[in-house]
């Protein structure tokens, strides 16, 4: 039974001149209505190193090009909504055996594969179920990619949103947290961008789009950073929300080690049967961010 995620999708360049009413961002949330999936021949190109083995056991590293676009995007102008499919391409390392030389041959084979998702624009929200081959980080990053590449005018961040419940849960299972690594991005809400940002040691700053942070307990300290504390609870507000991504690292009770993920152990989830369809794919996103926004 698959999950479906949800990732938001926040506006990075110039976000200082929305708080400052210089630009409306329902301005530019109508521009990408109108951009995302003009022209579907746009294509993000993207080249990751793969690693593979060959029958010795070697490793070796080869270069890969992979491609990511949109197809068949439908819109609905009423709700301010696209659905659709991001396809992605990509060669795959594989040992075949060759009948003419009578000997294992290594060769890369085309591949591809796809996902559907529907993008409420207004509430800046995406849902998406994963493929084996497809994760959200390759989501995330061909989305806000393609994005970019559809509205050039403009800078985007693309970060899964996190059930804070599960962020809090985690965090109880700590007997001392000694180190704590932050990516913050400013918020899109004008009336969250004090608290979040101050509270979290970021002051509001133009020429600051996305901070990576990292916290370190003093070795004087056996408690390490407080739990409860302004600092760890204003961080867990912020990723929670959409805007960044947190990684603990600290002890258990017995004093072994435990590093919590926010992507990878609090994404807000829902589940779906394997064989649903569209509508119904779609009616499950539309309740899970009618749930968050109410």
């Amino acid at each position: 039974m698959p999950y479906i995620y949800l990732s938001k999708v926040n506006y990075n360049s110039k976000i200082y001149d929305v708080y400052n009413k210089k630009i409306d961002l329902k301005d530019i949330l109508n521009e990408v209505f109108d951009n995302l999936g003009k022209d579907q021949s746009l294509i993000y190109d993207k080249v990751t190193t793969y690693v593979y083995e060959d029958s010795k056991g070697n490793k070796h590293k080869n270069q890969i090009a992979e491609k990511y676009f949109f197809n068949e995007l439908e819109k609905n102008e009423t709700d301010k909504t696209i659905s659709g499919y991001i396809i992605r391409q990509y060669p795959r390392y594989m040992e075949v055996f060759d009948e003419n030389l009578k000997k294992m041959v290594s060769e890369f084979k085309k591949e591809a594969c796809e996902i559907y998702f529907y993008f409420d624009v207004t509430n800046e929200l995406i849902g998406f179920c994963t493929r084996n081959k497809f994760g959200y980080n390759q989501f995330n990053d061909a989305f806000k990619n393609l994005l970019q590449i559809s509205c050039p005018n403009h800078g985007f961040e693309v970060f899964l949103k996190k059930d804070p419940n599960k962020v809090q849960d985690a965090i109880k299972n700590f007997k001392r947290i000694e180190k704590i690594i932050a990516t913050i991005i400013p918020p899109n809400a004008n009336s969250e961008i004090n608290d979040l940002l101050n509270n979290a040691s970021i002051p509001p700053n133009e020429n600051i789009s996305k901070a990576k942070l990292e916290y370190v307990a003093s070795n004087l300290n056996e408690n390490g950073i407080d739990k409860q504390g302004k600092l760890v609870q204003n961080l867990i507000k912020t990723v929670s929300s959409g805007y960044g991504d947190l990684n603990i690292h600290g002890k258990y009770n017995d004093d072994s080690d435990i590093v919590f993920k926010s992507n990878k152990d609090a994404p807000i989830t829902t589940f779906i049967d394997d064989d649903s369809d569209k509508s119904t794919f779609i009616s499950k996103v539309k309740m899970l961010i009618l749930n968050l926004i109410l």
